[in-house]
């Protein structure tokens, strides 16, 4: 299995108002419903079962948070 490891530094995403350094890893892992899903690990806290939308909010936004409804274009 293949893990991506982001290491997000300060004013890397200035323009979507993270500040403060994150060490993010991203490990694929189930596909829930046909959707693929990952399993997160930001700054020590582990939340397994985030769809690509989640995360890709939460990059943006700097709030790591569940929302399994969240859809970021039209398929």
């Amino acid at each position: 299995m293949k893990t991506i490891i982001l290491f997000i530094g300060i004013g890397i995403f200035s323009t979507f108002g993270i500040h403060k350094k994150s060490d993010v890893v991203i490990r694929k892992s189930d596909l829930v419903e046909g959707r693929q899903t990952f399993t997160v690990i930001v700054d020590g806290k582990t939340m397994e079962y985030m769809y690509a939308e989640e995360i890709a909010k939460s990059l943006q936004t700097g709030v790591w948070e569940y929302n399994e409804d969240l859809a970021l274009g039209v398929r």
